[in-house]
């Protein structure tokens, strides 16, 4: 799979809506991203090496049905 260079930002939203809010978050992505031919096997949205390599941490809270995403500096 072929892979392109990308600056991407990771955006909050308003609470409870889908809107955007302040403020946004740069991954490192030295590696690029990729992308997948339609109807071909699909890619998280994020992957794990975006995530490591940003320094971010993924909690998946099943219960709640809630995700969260935040820097190892937010508590």
């Amino acid at each position: 799979m072929r892979q392109f260079r990308a600056d991407v930002r990771i955006h909050r939203n308003r609470r409870g809506t889908m809107d955007l809010g302040e403020g946004a978050y740069a991954l490192t992505m030295d590696e690029g991203l990729s992308l997948a031919p339609e109807g071909s096997a699909r890619l998280p949205l994020l992957g794990l090496r975006a995530l490591v390599r940003s320094g971010l941490i993924l909690t998946i809270d099943g219960r709640r049905r809630s995700v969260k995403l935040r820097t190892a500096g937010w508590f």
